[in-house]
């Protein structure tokens, strides 16, 4: 089993709704232990019940409203991701949700100190942040092997 990460991969989530409703697009996301295979979309039914651990979302004049809203709500309550960011790349406005008992409460800027700055690139913003995600990822496999 590996760690899976894709973006721009429709997700389906809602087995009654048979592919037609109840999907979302993330610009990126993480699963954890899942089979590494292609796939044209990710099909919670057919993944175990499996939801993304990460979700990144990268903002535009025609997207932010709903990232920070109806997608907040939807990997909130829907999905329980436990990472959520969002990132506009021309205000350099860069956010992070965990969740925690339930509801995103915003990541302390002191806990993720690389949040910090606005002057790093957007490329330097992913890359660290899929760094430290993935060594968070690498923590929590090591504690469930012991």
């Amino acid at each position: 089993m590996n760690n899976n990460s894709t973006g721009n991969l429709t997700m389906y989530y809602n087995a009654e709704q048979l592919k037609k409703r109840d999907f979302c697009v993330p610009d990126f996301f993480v699963v954890l232990n899942t089979e590494k295979r292609p796939r044209k979309s990710w099909v919670v039914w057919g993944e175990n019940g499996q939801y993304p651990y990460v979700i990144v979302e990268i903002l535009s004049d025609s997207t932010a409203k709903v990232d920070r809203t109806k997608k907040k709500e939807l990997y909130q309550n829907i999905f329980r991701t436990p990472d959520y960011f969002w990132f506009d790349p021309v205000s350099l406005e860069f956010q992070g949700l965990r969740l925690f008992e339930g509801i995103y409460q915003l990541i302390d800027r002191d806990v993720l100190p690389w949040l910090k700055s606005k002057e790093k690139s957007f490329e330097s913003y992913i890359n660290t942040l899929l760094r430290a995600s993935i060594q968070a990822l690498n923590k929590v496999l090591i504690l469930k092997n012991n």
